[in-house]
């Protein structure tokens, strides 16, 4: 290979540095979780249970399918091997990490209330004081931020606050359906029959939540998308269908079964779009357009309409209190003059049958698991645990259109082009210990 193709990977490494918000270096994370059951640290969730003689072998979800889909990868991630994660995170991870820490903190208030109800305010303060503190540890490892960098991250802060506050709006009618047990609860369980061998299974639940008209239980999981709908994959996006199909619906519901007196029935997804929608677009000839391209749904309309007449009644008052009455009203007339684009909104296909329930913007899945399924689930986490815990296991790249968002991408193109002598030097400075939870914060917001 010549110099400057040697020179050219180096230089979009450094790009690919430079252009990431957010790190990975990640402290302990205590979490809240449910009274009936105790908490892990993350020194505990990683120690070896003491009583078994080889020493814990942990076996994630995440890693398994690391390892039915490259085994480099899975070899430098995994904290059965390596270990490694990127030093500053990817900026889909990121930013997916901070919707994660927004919605936890906004559902933590109703654990034991009657229903769940999410509450916007503590969600978007958590959010930006995610931010706030992965962009200081960014600037620490790479420097002060260039200008870019600085308008992605004030695009970041819109699109989360726009994405937590719609749904708030959503999700209002749903929880109400629902109570909440307890939230981003970690658990590690060993796996039947291996116990004396150390082989455990660990994840997290986003949420533990109770059917209140059946009094069903469900682990809830939340999911950011690039897209909701896709028409190549009948309607619903191709990679919420492979979660869909995957296998962590049935094995997070097995460990259910292992930690709480009462199992969960299945998981309860909820997808969220990484997309904000539109706001009211007023026409000059009055009223509001109806284009069919609008992004928005019912609910978001409606409240920016009131948000318009907030600010109408405000200008108009010049400082005075507005006379009783006169923001129902102007919100009345707003509404009026919107008929139409909410007559389009309306008509759009809105996805409705029991609790799946969705449309552009967000989609509610539920995934009830039989026994035969858990069954199978137990089957496969033992047997692809004893791969994945064998000294013998051989390590071999698979390349296919994952490889375009791979973490381990410059590395791994550094071999593929001869050049394994300069991994370890990008391995040590681009990459470090690999951690699974992301730090509690600890300042009010």
């Amino acid at each position: 290979m010549t110099n400057y193709r040697i020179q050219a990977i180096l230089d979009r490494y450094e790009w690919e540095r430079r252009n990431i918000i957010g790190s990975a270096i990640r402290d302990e994370y205590q979490v809240l979780a449910p009274t009936t059951v105790a908490r892990l640290t993350n020194e505990e969730y990683l120690a070896p249970p003491t009583d078994s003689p080889l020493g814990s072998k942990v076996i994630h979800i995440t890693d398994m399918g690391d390892f039915c889909t490259c085994k480099r990868k899975w070899n430098w991630s995994s904290m059965l091997r390596c270990g490694l994660q990127p030093s500053v995170t990817p900026v889909p991870l990121f930013f997916g990490s901070a919707i994660h820490f927004a919605l936890d903190h906004g559902y933590r208030d109703c654990i034991g209330d009657e229903h769940a109800h999410f509450n916007l305010k503590r969600a978007l303060g958590a959010f930006k004081l995610w931010l706030k503190g992965h962009i200081k540890k960014t600037i620490e490892y790479t420097g002060p931020l260039w200008e870019f960098e600085k308008e992605k991250v004030d695009k970041v802060l819109n699109l989360g606050a726009a994405m937590l506050r719609h749904y708030s709006l959503w999700a209002e009618p749903l929880d109400k359906l629902f109570r909440m047990i307890g939230t981003e609860y970690k658990f590690r369980v060993p796996l039947p029959g291996f116990e004396r061998h150390g082989l455990e299974y660990a994840g997290r639940f986003d949420g533990y939540i109770e059917d209140i008209a059946s009094g069903n239980r469900y682990i809830l999981e939340f999911k950011t998308a690039k897209s909701i709908r896709s028409r190549r994959s009948g309607g619903r996006s191709s990679n919420i269908a492979g979660v869909l199909r995957g296998m962590q619906s049935a094995a997070y519901t097995w460990a259910s079964g292992q930690v709480y007196d009462q199992p969960a029935q299945g998981v309860l997804y909820r997808f969220m779009c990484k997309d904000a929608p539109d706001m009211p677009k007023p026409l000059q000839r009055g009223g509001y357009s109806r284009a069919k391209t609008i992004k928005s749904s019912v609910a978001w309309f409606r409240w920016a309409l009131k948000e318009i007449a907030v600010d109408k009644v405000i200008t108009s008052g010049e400082g005075d209190a507005p006379p009783p009455g006169m923001l129902d009203a102007v919100y009345a007339s707003e509404l009026e003059a919107a008929a139409g684009a909410l007559s389009v909104l309306r008509q759009r296909q809105e996805l409705q049958a029991g609790l799946v329930i969705g449309n552009e913007f967000f989609l509610q899945v539920p995934m009830r698991k039989k026994r035969l399924q858990l069954d199978g689930a137990l089957t496969a986490l033992v047997g692809e645990g004893k791969r994945m815990t064998s000294p013998d296991q051989v390590v071999y790249p698979t390349s296919g259109f994952h490889c375009n968002w791979c973490s381990f991408k410059t590395p791994c193109d550094l071999i593929a082009y001869g050049h394994e002598d300069q991994v370890p030097a990008i391995l040590d400075a681009a990459y470090g210990p690999r951690t699974y939870w992301e730090p509690e914060v600890q300042d009010e917001y």
